[in-house]
């Protein structure tokens, strides 16, 4: 298994796994999930100003990839500091963007899935933002994640909180766990 930086091609497969992993889909209690409100625009931006991984199949097509905000990116700073949004639990600190990181995505084709690849992409992540804080969400509402729930746990990550989002499009009431982990 092989990661690897995408191409700029590569981030459209990218966003297009994204896509058919909605919350409304058949599998998204076992597969997961995410909610509405990524564009392919963001995707781009974020291949430009942040950090993306991928690991490829056979055919060379995206099988896995995970999505990082790094530290002082405006979206780290936007959804870490001090944003009201977001609710600690008893004595988890406050995230300092300087030197956190948001995981922003992380997604396999069902081929792919329970392959280890995502828990691959996660450790080069912990391995290349070794000294940072890693945060990222999992939804509550409205409708739980279950399978990225036990993957961020299975992974080291500590629940933190909840992040309440925007809302995207008809989902009106996000509410998301918030994890970390100290890298």
């Amino acid at each position: 298994m092989s990661i690897a930086e995408p191409s700029p091609e590569q981030i459209t497969e990218c966003f297009k796994i994204e896509q058919s992993l909605g919350f409304d889909a058949p599998d998204a209690d076992t597969a997961g999930f995410f909610l509405p409100g990524a564009t392919e625009a963001l995707y781009q931006d974020l291949y430009k100003t942040g950090y993306t991984r991928v690991i490829l199949d056979d055919a060379g097509r995206v099988s896995s990839y995970v999505v990082v905000v790094p530290p002082g990116h405006s979206i780290v700073e936007r959804s870490l500091a001090n944003n009201p949004a977001m609710l600690l639990c008893g004595d988890t600190p406050s995230p300092d963007p300087k030197h956190s990181i948001w995981i922003a995505k992380v997604a396999s084709q069902p081929a792919a899935r329970r392959s280890g690849q995502a828990r691959a992409l996660y450790a080069q992540v912990f391995a290349d933002f070794a000294g940072c804080t890693a945060f990222t969400t999992t939804a509550l509402s409205p409708k739980r994640n279950p399978a990225s729930e036990g993957f961020h746990a299975a992974m080291g990550m500590q629940r933190a909180g909840v992040f309440l989002s925007p809302p995207r499009g008809e989902v009106k009431h996000i509410v998301n766990l918030l994890w970390r982990k100290q890298l």
